[in-house]
């Protein structure tokens, strides 16, 4: 076995080991979470996740180059792009767990779970294409960073109303 299959095999292998704690903290946090927070603290995690996610939204729309400078800041190291992806599933998995106490429930079970398997797909994915959609993303034109920031802003204020 050359030096380089085995570097790619122990990838593989960190990867996986890093997809399993991931499981076990969604596990972890479906059966303990959902008992021990009161309902109102789950509504106002929705509605703050919602603020964020306004705020980012606007963010994009008014200030499209701080979008690629987040692109950029995530392609420097591959570790980023895990970390981004184990939050972005530990967001999602919060989003499910307060779904059952909100307004609109399916509304945040279904942006939630869209959110959780967005998030583990960052683990599954190999870095050379995330960094090809990163850098796909970051080559769009301004007029596509708008939507992008419509789509995050649309995506904000639905999760403030179902809250």
């Amino acid at each position: 076995m050359t030096k380089s299959k085995t570097r790619v095999l122990l990838f593989g292998f960190e990867i996986l080991d890093l997809f399993w704690i991931l499981c076990f903290v969604i596990w972890i946090s479906l059966f303990t979470v959902h008992n021990k927070i009161k309902e109102e603290e789950m509504v106002l995690l929705v509605k703050v996740l919602s603020i964020v996610l306004i705020v980012y939204g606007c963010l994009i729309v008014l200030r499209p180059g701080i979008f690629k400078k987040i692109i950029e800041y995530a392609k420097e190291k591959k570790e980023r792009i895990y970390i981004a992806s184990g939050a972005k599933a530990l967001l999602g998995v919060l989003l499910v767990v307060a779904s059952f106490r909100c307004r609109i429930s399916w509304i945040v079970l279904v942006i939630g779970g869209l959110t959780v398997l967005g998030g583990i797909a960052g683990f599954l994915v190999k870095k050379e294409v995330v960094t090809k959609m990163l850098d796909w993303a970051e080559t769009r034109s301004a007029r596509d960073m708008y939507v992008l920031g419509g789509v995050a802003l649309s995506f904000g204020v639905l999760l403030a109303l179902a809250a």
